[in-house]
């Protein structure tokens, strides 16, 4: 489930309002998001950000996708940790499946 919560009180504590979050998120991640799209996910009255922006959001405020979602599963900040690990893993395939450091990972695996 979404952490609205968090969302709302991360934006607060570094200081954005509903607009220059907004803002940020247009300039420094060419994410375009209505600031009254972001106080619905803080009011849970609309469906969950996109990857693309949830990403663009997270980055702005400081934070790791998966502490953005509340789940019964996840138990500590070590598996949350985790599973941003696992994120950043399938991104970095998405941009470029020829990337050294997926070599790594198989060369992990195997």
């Amino acid at each position: 489930m979404f952490n609205s919560k968090l969302l709302q009180e991360r934006r607060k504590e570094k200081g954005y309002t509903l607009l220059t979050l907004s803002q940020a998120m247009k300039n420094e991640c060419n994410c375009v998001v209505d600031p009254r799209t972001i106080s619905s996910w803080e009011n849970n009255t609309s469906s969950n950000p996109r990857k693309k922006t949830l990403m663009a959001v997270s980055k702005i405020l400081d934070l790791e996708v998966g502490e953005l979602y509340v789940d019964d599963n996840i138990v500590d900040s070590e598996d949350i940790r985790f599973l941003s690990i696992i994120e950043k893993i399938i991104s970095i395939h998405k941009r470029d499946k020829a990337d050294i450091r997926l070599k790594q990972i198989r060369e992990i695996l195997k």
